[in-house]
């Protein structure tokens, strides 16, 4: 259930909020979900057994124990995986999900949320992968600015760091990677390639 949360949520890149995201995997009725063809997405009703509620109670525990990441986007913030989340994703590390107790056994105290510590790829000199990501990170900055979108819309900062750890040398390796598909493959992905093959 919880990789089935995590795949949606690579999938869409960033473009989407817990809200909506919620109404699409409980496969909702909406005139706005049909109407916007997001009855066609893949992900659509792959957790109709679940009520909306409960499946936005599994993105807030994700949200909390530093699965997902928040990024804005216009006026409403959308989720992202974080690198816990590709670890999660990639059968690498078990989730922790805490959700909430049935009312009337609810603590007065809740514990503060945990978060992992940052990637290795972000921190790490040692080995140069914290200097291919602000490399990379720099790429898309200059990508972004070219055709005049934000940075996000590029890659997002977990597909940022799986590129960095992985250090893909084809584009079928790089596919791999939650958050690149055809059309990032063919438009965007070259130059980031180039960047790391130079690196090597």
């Amino acid at each position: 259930m919880v990789r089935r949360i995590l795949e949606a949520v690579a999938d869409f890149d960033g473009r989407i909020g817990g809200g909506k995201l919620s109404q699409i995997l409980a496969g909702g009725k909406s005139a706005d979900l049909t109407g916007r063809g997001f009855h066609r997405n893949r992900h659509f009703g792959r957790l109709e057994h679940l009520k909306q509620t409960k499946i936005m109670d599994y993105l807030k525990s994700l949200e909390r124990n530093g699965y997902l990441g928040r990024i804005e986007r216009g006026d409403f913030p959308c989720l992202e995986l974080t690198p816990g989340g590709f670890e999660v994703l990639n059968g690498h590390a078990k989730a922790k999900i805490d959700l909430p107790e049935p009312r009337g056994e609810r603590r007065e105290h809740r514990e503060k949320p945990a978060y992992p510590s940052p990637s290795p790829a972000r921190t790490r000199d040692d080995d140069g992968e914290g200097s291919l990501f602000d490399a990379l990170r720099k790429l898309r900055k200059q990508m972004a600015d070219e055709r005049g979108v934000p940075a996000f819309a590029v890659f997002s900062n977990a597909t940022l760091t799986e590129l960095a750890e992985r250090k893909p040398q084809t584009v079928a390796e790089a596919q791999e990677i939650p958050g690149i598909g055809p059309v990032k493959a063919e438009t965007v992905l070259p130059r980031f390639l180039d960047l790391i093959r130079g690196r090597n």
